[in-house]
């Protein structure tokens, strides 16, 4: 007998409300909170690497995996190469997301958040929820820190709104979005304001 059964609730202002239940016999609920990103702006972009200037003591070093977000898109786990006093360069190439913005664009930067409370097998997925109150981008990794799944959650769309989430479950029609195991979650905050992101897991 499945011991949990949990539920997705969809308010659509096209069609009324509906609801998905699925039932199995573990569940993954955590809670993550992500330190504020940085403002900055892209100072140039060439051979595969991106100088971003961010704040004086910005505080970031090289080795470390970034975020980076602007107004259309966002990339994610990219590496910092170099950094000094008011800037980072980051390779833009180990990173998964949207293609690089060009130079002068207002970006967000992020330090990676690395968690692995949230390790499980996909094969026996029954639901998956990834939410934040702000914007975020969250990478599910294997042991191997190779991308499994990347979601991109966007802002609000106003400033008292719920933040959006990403949602999927069992036999509606949607491929299984993860082949493989779940070693650990790299999160990220596109925001200038520490948030948190949750999520959720029923396996069967």
């Amino acid at each position: 007998m499945s011991a949990f059964t949990e539920t997705l609730t969809i308010i659509s202002s096209l069609c009324g409300e509906s609801k998905i239940s699925r039932s199995g016999s573990d569940r993954l609920a955590k809670k993550h909170t992500v330190p504020a990103g940085k403002a900055g702006v892209v100072t140039s972009v060439a051979e595969g690497s991106a100088v971003l200037t961010l704040g004086a003591d910005h505080g970031i070093t090289s080795a470390v995996k970034v975020g980076v977000f602007w107004d259309d898109g966002q990339r994610i786990d990219m590496t910092v190469t170099a950094n000094n006093a008011t800037t980072i360069t980051v390779t833009v190439a180990t990173g998964t997301g949207t293609a690089f913005p060009i130079a002068t664009t207002a970006i967000i930067v992020s330090v990676q958040t690395l968690k692995s409370e949230v390790a499980f097998s996909a094969t026996s997925m029954e639901m998956l929820s990834v939410k934040c109150p702000q914007r975020a981008g969250v990478n599910f990794l294997d042991d191997a820190d190779g991308s499994l799944l990347a979601v991109a959650i966007a802002a609000p769309a106003t400033s008292e709104g719920p933040g959006e989430s990403y949602s999927w479950a069992s036999d509606t029609g949607n491929a299984v979005p993860i082949t493989g195991t779940v070693a650990a979650v790299s999160l990220y905050n596109g925001s200038e304001v520490e948030t948190d992101v949750t999520i959720g897991v029923l396996i069967a």
